[in-house]
């Protein structure tokens, strides 16, 4: 017995009509209607669970469709690095931030407001002013040194202007001429027998026998002379 259109038509399934396109494509978008109803009531875990249960169905192609769509809309450049990092370095990078830029930081999300106000940030720079707080202040509470600090910079925009002092120019400091050293003179005495030099540093004798020993050499020569005659 052959097979009519309609058994044609319900052979492989009673729910989708696979040889009517139309017909097919409708039912289609109504399933996915349904399937985002039921998404949106289902928990954080439940989707979760969903998205594990449908890669696992897909194969290799599929896949690399997938990590494609994922790149378009999560790129891992742009990826938040207060999610990766932890608490401590997160709030390590945002202390290089001046207290504008920190400030702006503190607008991005609530998470980033929380790091931007975290304690250990607006004390550090207050105390690097000169800023102490009173102790009985409830300093523990998140946000209080960065209220403390908009509190000292609003206090200063109400003090009056002070005038521009003249600063007086320092002296002109006169430039030294140094003059060459002077050579001492050296004093010398000179004997007109042997004709050497006497040191000047060396001191004069007292008793001075030079005369004697003149007299003596002179009157040996004369009895040699004699002797030799």
């Amino acid at each position: 017995m052959l097979k009519t259109s309609k058994s044609i038509e319900r052979a492989k399934s009673s729910w989708t009509p696979i040889n009517d396109q139309v017909a097919n494509r409708q039912l289609f978008n109504e399933r996915m209607k349904l399937l985002s109803h039921w998404h949106k009531a289902w928990s954080e875990s439940q989707r979760r669970d969903f998205i594990t249960y449908s890669l696992g169905l897909c194969n290799e192609e599929e896949l690399y469709y997938t990590n494609f769509l994922l790149k378009q809309v999560t790129p891992s450049e742009c990826v938040d690095f207060t999610r990766i990092l932890l608490k401590s370095l997160s709030i390590r990078i945002l202390s290089y931030l001046e207290p504008k830029s920190l400030c702006r930081a503190a607008q991005v999300c609530w998470y980033w407001n929380y790091l931007a106000s975290d304690n250990s940030l607006w004390q550090f720079k207050c105390w690097s002013i000169g800023w102490q707080a009173d102790i009985h202040l409830p300093m523990s509470v998140l946000g209080f040194w960065k209220h403390f600090y908009a509190q000292k910079i609003h206090e200063l925009r109400k003090l009056p202007l002070v005038e521009n002092l003249e600063i007086e120019e320092p002296p002109q400091q006169v430039e030294k001429i140094e003059t060459p050293p002077v050579k001492k003179k050296t004093i010398s005495f000179v004997k007109h027998s042997t004709q050497t030099k006497v040191l000047a540093w060396k001191s004069n004798d007292k008793n001075a026998r030079d005369i004697e020993k003149l007299s003596k050499s002179s009157e040996k020569g004369k009895i040699l002379k004699s002797l030799s005659a």
